[in-house]
């Protein structure tokens, strides 16, 4: 088990919410759509509620026995949300290149739930009627994992009991500092990488190791000793930061011409001397130079059209997604494309509704016309997460790919974000992605057909070369 302290982005980035998640190129959506999009909107699955209004659109958050105003923004642009089944559903919806990115599934309500309407919801911290309490709080949090959290099954966690042991460690009232150190440790047992606490720009949570960033940690650990000052802290940083870059740039060192890349150099690809291809995928998101989703599908396709061209005729090729820690969903799906030997049902996706599930997606895509169908290993490490790691399920459903690495991190679900009315924010996973027979991956992480350590030396890189091998027939 491992402790990260990260900026306060969140891991997975392909939930977004309608409200304002995403800024919306002006594509125009006439006012008719708009006129019918108001209302109200539940989606039971997410404890969400969108209350949308002709200048303004209110995102509620809520259990079974609360409820908090958490965002008002302005209209969102109707162009990009697709209502079904007579008017009675509303999805936010971009579909670009043959890949799509969807948001959760609102279904109309007549009204605000009693709980949401003001004088009854929670206050946040600066408004009206709002007074300090912690322990409420942490409660808030109990509940919300109880009715939504997916994971506690695959992870072996017995929420209550858990949650009863941590509470007992409270005071009457808790300090700031002693409720952030209550909510890490009940967080801390399921150790799941889309699981945070928010306090101020920082976001604290745990993974499932060991990883490449934790290896190297014990190294250094080891030849220097313990961190236990600043002094201390910023000579690791900078030399587990170096190494990082070291092993990060060995694996350009197996090129036999030159190394194509993007314009963000998330993507870098080359052919090897024995004529194999190796396309280096280090993210799932930030190739459009900005947060708009359509300039990054756009990016990614055209540096896929540059990498397939310089990749033509490969007897081979590895996709190394080691150091992929997510993204989008449909940035995965762009690149899944290219391998396709047909188009292919590659995995399902339901949120958590109760002691069952909503709704189930089936994602179904096509290949390309230039589709790469000749052998194919994909290299994966425990730093292979999120949206990396739905990319990782989709190839394994095809003859021609095998996986050779280590089990990626188990944390599949979209990153569900949450408020605190005293300040805190927090995440957590709400969703199960499955194979089509059904696999679920959440918690173990998908296991690799071969095994290859992700390791710290950097006179070689182990796990390439045992890919490369694989292809080549040794």
């Amino acid at each position: 088990m491992s402790f990260a302290t990260v900026p306060m982005t969140p891991a997975r980035l392909t939930r977004f919410a309608l409200a304002a998640a995403l800024t919306l190129a002006a594509c125009g959506g006439d006012e008719s759509n708009a006129a019918e999009l108001q209302g109200v909107w539940l989606a039971e699955a997410y404890g969400s509620v969108l209350e949308v209004r002709e200048d303004e659109v209110r995102s509620y958050e809520l259990t079974s026995a609360h409820c908090l105003l958490a965002d008002v923004d302005g209209p969102f642009d109707a162009a990009y949300v697709a209502l079904g089944e007579g008017g009675t559903t509303l999805r936010e919806r971009i579909a670009r290149h043959g890949a799509m990115q969807q948001g959760p599934l609102h279904r109309r309500i007549d009204a605000l739930p009693e709980r949401c309407a003001e004088g009854q919801r929670l206050p946040l911290a600066g408004e009206a009627g709002y007074a300090r309490d912690a322990r409420a709080d942490f409660e808030l949090v109990v509940d919300t994992f109880r009715e939504l959290y997916v994971g506690f099954e695959p992870r072996g966690v017995d929420w209550d009991a858990h949650a009863a042991e941590v509470r007992a460690t409270l005071s009457d009232a808790p300090t700031d500092e002693e409720m952030l150190l209550a909510l890490l440790a009940l967080i801390e047992p399921l150790e799941d990488s889309h699981v945070a606490i928010a306090a101020g720009d920082d976001e604290y949570g745990y993974y499932r190791g060991p990883t490449l960033v934790e290896r190297l940690t014990d190294a250094w650990v080891s030849e220097n000793g313990p961190i236990t000052n600043d002094a201390a802290y910023a000579a690791y940083v900078e030399a587990t930061g170096a190494a990082l870059a070291e092993i990060a740039a060995l694996r350009e060192s197996y090129a036999a011409g030159p190394v194509g890349r993007d314009r963000s150099g998330t993507m870098k690809w080359f052919r090897t001397a024995d004529d194999l291809g190796v396309l280096l995928v280090d993210g799932m998101s930030g190739y459009g130079g900005s947060e708009d989703l359509e300039a990054d599908l756009d990016a990614v396709e055209a540096a896929l059209e540059d990498a397939f061209a310089a990749l033509a005729g490969v007897r081979g090729m590895v996709v190394d997604v080691r150091s992929n820690g997510g993204g989008y969903d449909a940035v995965s799906q762009l690149i899944a494309r290219r391998f396709l030997d047909r188009e292919r049902m590659l995995y399902t996706k339901e949120a958590r509704l109760g002691d069952g599930f909503d709704a189930r997606d089936e994602i179904r895509l096509a290949p390309t016309a230039n589709a790469f169908t000749g052998p194919v290993v994909v290299l994966t490490s425990r730093a292979t997460v999120s949206a990396a790691e739905v990319f990782t399920m989709m190839m394994r459903e095809l003859p021609h790919v095998t996986l050779v690495g280590e089990a990626t991190q188990g944390a599949l679900s979209d990153v569900l974000s949450r408020t605190l009315p005293g300040g805190f924010g927090f995440d957590l996973a709400n969703e199960a992605y499955r194979t089509p027979s059904g696999e679920w991956f959440e918690g173990p992480g998908i296991p690799p057909d071969v095994v290859a350590e992700h390791g710290i030396d950097r006179s070689h890189d182990a796990g390439l070369e045992r890919a490369l091998a694989r292809l080549a027939g040794g």
